[in-house]
């Protein structure tokens, strides 16, 4: 399994989101482009689009981790 993202683009604010990173087959999140479509569509109908619309609002915006995020990071997916 991989983390698919639902939300293309690989700034900090969208590659760590854990309410966005569900499993995805290989297949499906290399192959055929991440299959954002359905993905949206499927976080749509589990959290609404006024949620999605602010993920994908909040997924341009730049974040700059510190050195103290990247640890608790590696200590919550560890």
């Amino acid at each position: 399994m991989h983390a698919g993202h639902a939300i293309p683009g690989r700034k900090a604010s969208v590659l760590f989101d854990i309410e966005i990173i569900y499993p995805q087959c290989p297949v499906c999140n290399i192959w055929k482009g991440g299959c954002y479509g359905e993905f949206a569509a499927f976080l749509i109908r589990k959290h609404g689009l006024e949620w999605y619309e602010n993920k994908q609002l909040n997924s341009r915006k730049p974040m700059k981790l510190t050195r103290a995020d990247v640890q608790d990071l590696i200590e919550r997916f560890s």
